[in-house]
């Protein structure tokens, strides 16, 4: 259920730099394939429970998801990924990290879908999902995500609204 995810307790105001930023979050950060039959589709979320549960968009996961087979990645800094576009060659080299996933839950209107990773015996890298008190328009923000199968890159914009419960950002 999505409403368990809301309102945790904002953070600190840490100043952090974007490498920072980066290094704390790509660990929690997933890279998602979605597979049935010839289809493939891939996408990004993240991780925002010790237990494996993780945030994506609903349109990486929606159809495929719920007839196909559906895995994540975790960021390696040890294993250089291939360059972005090449996903054949990526899942050869990574195919023994390969964790699988079950689309739980999905939110039509709000483009979101809840994922539970395989469980297992080490606590899964996960980020705490804050609240949207004290953002303002114009703040910066970072997104991490697996773009066109490019892993794990970082990009930067600004809060360029705020609405109840939503937050529209260029990123």
């Amino acid at each position: 259920d999505f409403r368990g995810l809301r309102n945790a307790e904002p953070p600190n105001s840490i100043q952090l730099t974007r490498q920072q930023v980066f290094e704390r979050a790509a660990p929690a950060t997933i890279f998602i394939v979605v597979r049935k039959g010839s289809s493939t589709s891939i996408g990004s979320g993240v991780i925002v429970d010790p237990k494996g549960l993780a945030v994506t968009n609903r349109h990486v996961v929606s159809d495929l998801a719920r007839r196909g087979r559906l895995s994540v990645y975790l960021h390696k800094e040890s294993v250089p990924s291939p360059n972005a576009g090449d996903l054949k060659a990526f899942l050869r080299a990574n195919k023994e990290t390969a964790i699988s996933a079950e689309l739980i839950k999905i939110h039509r209107n709000l483009d979101l879908g809840l994922l539970r990773l395989a469980d297992r015996n080490e606590p899964y890298p996960h980020l705490p999902i804050g609240n949207e008190s004290g953002l303002k328009v114009g703040q910066e923000v970072i997104a991490l995500g697996n773009p066109d199968g490019l892993q794990w890159s970082l990009t930067s914009g600004a809060i360029s609204g705020l609405r109840k419960g939503l937050i529209q950002h260029q990123a």
